[in-house]
């Protein structure tokens, strides 16, 4: 029985880690979106305004 347990124990601690991982990745997300309407803007001036190619808004969804 010691090995279900060991096993019930390590899947709960892989399940805990998921949803921090999960922000991680998302508030990455964000942020790169972020930038990229900031670039489109033009609301910083040292980096210029960019356009993006129209099939890149996998963000804007």
């Amino acid at each position: 029985m010691a090995g279900a347990r060991t096993k019930r124990l390590r899947k709960a601690r892989e399940a805990e880690r998921e949803v921090p991982l999960r922000n991680l990745e998302l508030s990455e997300e964000v942020g790169e979106t972020a930038h990229a309407v900031v670039g489109t803007a033009g609301q910083n001036p040292r980096k210029g305004i960019r356009t993006y190619p129209p099939g890149s808004r996998s963000g804007c969804r």
